[in-house]
């Protein structure tokens, strides 16, 4: 192959192809494409890996050839293009977020940001698909969901084994009302239901770890966010329920990191140091929170656009409206009371 043109970006230097395709001098990355209007790409058989965002937004892209060898797709390589389907080879080992996905924005009726319909090598030894979800093999021989591709499913069992829920798995799923968790879960990571229609979610014993919790969410119609009840498992280590509020486990005291109740006003838990990150964000009935004489730390946005919010108290205050924090509060990060109607009478 001649190269036409040669670039430098962001410390990174490649080459331009007679087909407008952005490589590096190896011939093993592709970066993009810089070409006209195209159709259809047949990826280079010396390709291992397709950069991020490579097409991302190349509306006219409806076809795409990947060949074996390449082993790696980075996030957002083809989101937004008019790719519907695609077969992965069997040496791809990594997808990444939002590798292959695809939104209608610009039809009349709007569906969600959603995986398109991927076909796994069945000689693939890194990844495997149960027809709905793609999964990734560890080498510990336990299994990791990437991603579901089937935005029509309304229920959903896991794998047996599955230790791990990549970030935005489901993302589009907007039909999903039901998903069974297996006993060896131990990780879910943030954003993983946002555009379900998940009403409770109960999280077994296993669950050590899970991210941005207040986002297990989805989009009403009408645009608003609503929140996933959450049982946790009473054997969980980590992780408890209270008044509607999950909370998780610490050495020098609880955080409050997720609240999914509907309730107009909160008690939160004695011995709580923490009020996580978002933890109240968007919870739009929510009027009063009362806070324990433990509480140190209050987080970035955690009452972030609380509508309804007018007293944050401690059990010795009155009912006077406004913000009376503990004596005991150390930081009050950035956000943390954006766009709440709350007057700030006292920090």
């Amino acid at each position: 192959m001649e190269s036409k043109q040669e670039y430098k970006s962001y410390n990174i230097q490649y080459q331009v192809d007679e087909n407008g395709l952005q490589m590096n001098y190896d011939q093993t990355i592709l970066y993009g494409y810089v070409g006209g209007e195209i159709t259809k790409l047949e990826v280079p058989d010396s390709i291992v890996e397709i950069a991020p965002h490579a097409f991302e937004g190349i509306s006219s892209l409806q076809e795409v050839m990947l060949h074996e060898g390449l082993q790696t797709l980075g996030d957002y390589a083809f989101h937004r293009t008019s790719i519907a389907k695609a077969k992965l080879p069997s040496t791809v080992k990594d997808l990444g977020i939002c590798c292959f996905t695809q939104d209608d924005m610009f039809l009349d009726e709007f569906e969600p940001c959603h995986y398109i319909e991927l076909e796994v090598d069945q000689d693939n030894p890194y990844l495997r698909s149960d027809g709905q979800c793609i999964y990734k093999r560890m080498e510990d021989g336990t299994e990791e969901l990437l991603l579901c591709n089937q935005s029509n499913i309304t229920s959903y069992k896991m794998a047996d084994g599955t230790v791990r829920i990549h970030k935005q798995a489901f993302l589009g799923c907007s039909k999903l009302t039901s998903i069974t968790f297996n006993n060896q879960l131990k990780a879910i990571e943030e954003d993983v239901f946002n555009d379900c229609k998940l009403e409770r979610l109960n999280i077994p014993a296993s669950v050590e770890n899970m991210s941005n919790l207040p986002f297990l969410t989805y989009w009403t119609k009408c645009g608003s966010r609503y929140r996933i009840t959450l049982k946790i498992d009473p054997e969980n280590r980590q992780y408890f329920n209270i008044n509607g509020t999950v909370y998780k486990r610490g050495i020098e005291g609880n955080s409050l990191i997720c609240c999914s109740s509907n309730e107009t006003i909160i008690p939160v838990q004695d011995g709580t140091t923490i009020i996580g990150a978002k933890a109240f964000a968007e919870c739009s009935e929510l009027e009063k929170v009362i806070l324990p004489d433990t509480i140190k730390v209050i987080e970035k946005d955690a009452f972030r656009f609380c509508e309804s919010l007018t007293t944050i108290t401690t059990s010795e205050q009155g009912e006077e409206e406004g913000l009376f924090l503990p004596a005991s509060i150390e930081m009050i990060e950035d956000s943390a009371f954006f766009g709440c109607s709350i007057e700030v009478l006292n920090k």
